[in-house]
């Protein structure tokens, strides 16, 4: 009968399975080193979004070159990726909606992406009874889910196309007191909204070069 030994000191062991007394091991603590964890990945540094990146994820025009034209155009500035609401929602989606967009009006469309009118949480909150009223929460449940989006949003709404210049389209804004304007193509569908926040921006871009 062959003698068994611990694989890695040579001791004497009674059988396969015994811990060996002299250097703690057995026998696959050698004949299977791979069991051992592997050591972890080494961590690739995070490389912060280029401000071109950022503004794809949010639908919003990328910051020019810093060699580029100065933007003339509302095509330049303008927001293209929108949330948009449709006239027969109720006012409980429109809500809800409305909280989570960071844009004060939304557009309402109809089934083939034709701008209809603007929606705005003042709008909805304007249909609402007041607090001061008894059962005034559960009375405003009722009302948000009993009308819909077109009986509350605005109609014959002032549109610009991605064409209009930026001095034509800011003096609208300023003459009709928006912070916004729907942008159009020639078919009357929706392709971007104008913000008085887009205006902003490119003031504080002005600024930097100055």
């Amino acid at each position: 009968m062959a003698e068994t030994k611990c694989p890695k000191c040579g001791a004497p062991l009674e059988s396969e399975e015994e811990l060996c007394d002299v250097c703690d091991a057995g026998p696959d603590s050698v004949k299977s080193p791979s069991k051992m964890a592997p050591p972890p990945p080494a961590k690739t540094p995070s490389v912060p979004p280029t401000a071109e990146e950022s503004a794809a994820a949010t639908g919003e025009a990328p910051p020019p070159p810093v060699d580029a034209p100065a933007p003339t155009l509302v095509g330049d500035i303008m927001t293209r990726k929108l949330a948009t609401l449709f006239e027969g929602e109720s006012l409980f989606e429109a809500a809800k909606g409305l909280r989570h967009v960071k844009f004060r009006h939304v557009p309402v469309i109809g089934p083939e992406g034709f701008l209809i009118g603007l929606v705005s949480l003042r709008d909805v909150i304007r249909a609402m009874p007041s607090s001061l009223e008894p059962n005034s929460d559960t009375k405003a449940a009722e009302l948000l889910q009993r009308h819909r989006v077109g009986d509350v949003m605005e109609r014959n709404v002032k549109t610009v196309a991605v064409d209009t210049p930026l001095e034509e389209a800011g003096q609208l804004m300023v003459d009709q007191r928006r912070d916004c304007l729907p942008v159009v193509d020639e078919s009357g569908n929706l392709i971007g909204l104008v913000t008085a926040t887009d205006y902003i921006r490119l003031a504080v871009s002005f600024l930097k070069k100055a």
